[in-house]
C-alpha cells in the first residue's frame, strides 16, 4: 500500500498537475455496515484535491520522478503477480512436488524481487 500511495502521489504531481484523480472503486467496508469507503486499485484512499505543485522543481528532478515512477509501476505490477498468484512460494522447500501453479507464484515472486532491487538502485541513485 505504501508504494502504491508514493506511486499515486508521482503520478498525479508529474501527470495531473498536483490535483487528485477520482480512479477509484467503492468497496465495502469490513464491519458489514451499508457505508463504503472509495478506494484506488492499491486499496488506498483517492487522492483529492490540491495534492502539491512542481512549478519550482528542475526538470532534471522531474525526470527523476518520472524514473522513479516507472519503477515502482514495475514493481507493482510484478506484486500484483504475485498475490493473484494464490499463495507466496518465497518459502517453499525445494524438494517439495511444486504445481503449475506454485511454479508460476515462485516466478511471479522472483520477478517482485528482481523489479525491487531494481527500485532500491535506481533511489540510490537519485
Amino acid at each position: 500500500k505504501l508504494l502504491g500511495m508514493i506511486h499515486d502521489v508521482l503520478v498525479c504531481l508529474l501527470h495531473h498537475d498536483g490535483f487528485g484523480t477520482e480512479n477509484a472503486i467503492a468497496v465495502s467496508n469490513d464491519d458489514n455496515t451499508e457505508e463504503e469507503e472509495v478506494l484506488n486499485q492499491h486499496k488506498n484512499n483517492t487522492l483529492k484535491g490540491d495534492v502539491g505543485d512542481l512549478s519550482s522543481i528542475t526538470n532534471d528532478a522531474k525526470g527523476n520522478g518520472k524514473e522513479l515512477t516507472k519503477h515502482l509501476q514495475s514493481t507493482l505490477d510484478k506484486l500484483k503477480k504475485v498475490l493473484q498468484s494464490g499463495q507466496s512460494t518465497l518459502f517453499l522447500n525445494v524438494s517439495e512436488q511444486m504445481s503449475l501453479k506454485q511454479m508460476k507464484g515462485r516466478k511471479a515472486n522472483e520477478e517482485t524481487v528482481a523489479s525491487a532491487l531494481e527500485l532500491y538502485e535506481s533511489c540510490s541513485e537519485l
